[in-house]
């Protein structure tokens, strides 16, 4: 089987399973409807949609992924008692149900596009409904790390191993990766300690791990919920690193805009001064 091949038959795949899926939102969000209190609907919707979003990243359709990723932010927001489950929170999940029922049902890549593009009211929505710190703009600002003063921010390290039989499960470290490095600053280490001689090497086989220093604002089991349906095909170690030693993680992550700036306006008088000492001498 060469590589389009197993392309083509991994979205095959992902199309069938995801119907099951779908199915299982239809019956859980209507249930939440009539009791919005409840938690364990909240967890099984939320697990629901992170499998679809991470499975459709690992199966090609990344902007379907993405798609995804901004609902799941919507549910994930209640699962962590950030806001209530309400109408508009159902609302979104039965719509975007369709919307990806759509999507995989259309007959061109063109013709999917047009989908997430018509998509567009319920992005708006999501961003309406969600609690403020959650908003686009705001997320933004936390990756440039400008907005959050230091101490409102950890320094996680990560060690990520797959077990050589990773890929047989259909996922792509890198989508794992990227969805981490989404938490924030990450500077991503690869190891290839583990590759062996080419005599002894199975395509099929995962021989990478990562190394990830993570700056960010979110929780411990946020990150953990990245790695949430491959925990048991990889060793995972997540550890909260002391900022002094951090010393590769860049300036601006330690420390806030003011700071900052206070420095760099001290800064310059200092190399004022240096230079007129300099021509003095």
């Amino acid at each position: 089987m060469n590589l389009d091949e197993l392309k083509a038959r991994t979205k095959a795949t992902f199309r069938q399973e995801s119907e099951d899926l779908l199915q299982e939102l239809d019956v859980t969000i209507l249930q939440l409807e009539a009791t919005p209190d409840d938690t364990e609907l909240i967890n099984r919707i939320f697990r629901a949609m992170h499998t679809l979003k991470g499975s459709g990243a690992t199966a090609g359709f990344k902007d379907l992924a993405d798609f995804l990723h901004h609902v799941e932010d919507a549910f994930n927001a209640v699962r962590e008692g950030r806001m209530n489950a309400n109408s508009e929170l159902v609302d979104i999940g039965l719509k975007s149900c369709d919307i990806v029922r759509t999507y995989l049902s259309a007959s061109s890549e063109q013709e999917s596009s047009a989908t997430l593009v018509a998509a567009a009211p319920i992005l708006q929505l999501i961003r309406s409904i969600l609690p403020a710190s959650d908003s686009p703009a705001i997320a933004q600002a936390d990756k440039a790390a400008l907005e959050i003063p230091r101490y409102e921010k950890t320094i996680y390290r990560i060690i990520f191993k797959p077990h050589e039989n990773l890929f047989f499960s259909g996922t792509e470290p890198l989508s794992l990766l990227d969805e981490l490095a989404g938490l924030g600053y990450a500077k991503i280490t690869g190891s290839s300690d583990h590759i062996p001689p080419w005599k002894n090497f199975i395509p099929e086989h995962c021989y990478l791990a990562w190394e990830i220093v993570l700056v960010t604002s979110s929780t411990a089991d946020a990150i953990k919920d990245v790695f949430m349906f491959v925990e048991d095909e990889c060793d995972l170690e997540i550890k909260p690193v002391p900022y002094e030693n951090a010393d590769h993680i860049p300036a601006h992550q330690y420390f806030d805009d003011t700071t900052s700036k206070g420095y760099m306006e001290e800064a310059e008088e200092a190399i004022s001064q240096i230079e007129t000492c300099l021509l003095t001498l």
